[in-house]
């Protein structure tokens, strides 16, 4: 506890201490001297800032780069990693910091369609499902040394019937 007379002398003491008497500013940045006239920041020369133009990427070769992993043209779906997404769907593609609003226009087993909304260009994903090395074949598949049906055979109803075999007798 501090006496009375002693009071003045103690605030003093503890007031040294403070940091707040050696700053120019409060915590809020206003000044501490009502009477100090604000300093006035000189302006920063202009500078001009040419705008670099980018080259703007085709919106076929970004469409390219969707990487389809599975295709239902029966639903007319198909999935992105593990993201189903249908026909008529909108979709946003982020391409060099830029969002892209997408619709996906068509489904089938050939091709995916895409129709940008921002400025009505389409685009599709042609669609390779044989793996690399492999073509599509143009005849039927057949084992080798097999010979398929003909298409004027008759088709056989009794299996366990065959022509060497005498009619059960009555």
């Amino acid at each position: 506890m501090v006496d009375e007379p002693e009071l003045d002398a103690y605030l003093e003491s503890l007031s040294a201490m403070l940091s707040m008497r050696d700053r120019a500013t409060d915590p809020f940045g206003q000044l501490q001297d009502p009477n100090a006239k604000p300093v006035v920041k000189p302006t920063a020369t202009r500078t001009v800032h040419r705008v670099v133009q980018v080259q703007a990427t085709p919106f076929s070769d970004i469409v390219r780069l969707i990487k389809v992993t599975a295709v239902m043209p029966k639903d007319k779906c198909f999935l992105m990693g593990s993201r189903t997404i249908k026909q008529g769907d909108h979709i946003n593609l982020a391409f060099h910091g830029k969002t892209l609003r997408v619709e996906v226009a068509a489904v089938n087993s050939q091709q995916i369609d895409f129709l940008n909304l921002d400025n009505n260009e389409s685009a599709s994903v042609k669609l390779n499902v044989l793996p690399t090395g492999m073509s599509r074949g143009t005849r039927g598949i057949t084992a080798p040394g097999m010979t398929p049906d003909r298409p004027d055979a008759p088709i056989d109803l009794d299996p366990t019937y065959t022509p060497n075999d005498k009619p059960p007798s009555r």
